[in-house]
């Protein structure tokens, strides 16, 4: 039986789903991908290369506090035990915004990779 209690969790799930949709068909987790640079990244020259990694790189930081070190995590939790339970649907927001913001720094560690492989071929900067 579900209760009230479980329906943002619940809701959060379909909103945030953790399966992706490939050409393949539906797979529960997503497998690695190799890296692959365009036909664009091969016109660039070395410096260009090195400068897009440079910019690439500050967005595989993150600034998100871990669910311990999190001070609105601590109050959800005080406030949800004493006053009122609501608050303890804060509890999955983190959950849910970490995953995004995993998926995303993926995809920019998987360009880097790709300008990495793409200076390799190259023989960039080994003079």
């Amino acid at each position: 039986m579900i209760t009230y209690r479980c329906l943002p969790l619940l809701s959060l799930l379909l909103l945030f789903p953790t399966a992706a949709v490939t050409s393949e068909g539906y797979q529960l987790y997503s497998r690695p991908e190799a890296p692959v640079g365009t036909e664009a990244d091969y016109g660039k020259t070395c410096a260009l290369l090195e400068q897009e990694i440079a910019a690439l790189i500050p967005l595989t930081y993150s600034d998100k506090p871990s669910l311990h070190d999190d001070p609105y995590a601590g109050a959800a939790v005080t406030v949800g035990t004493i006053a009122a339970p609501i608050a303890l649907t804060y509890l999955a927001y983190p959950v849910a915004f970490e995953h995004v913001e995993q998926a995303q720094i993926a995809d920019v560690t998987l360009r880097i990779e790709a300008l990495r492989q793409v200076k390799a071929s190259k023989h960039c900067f080994e003079d």
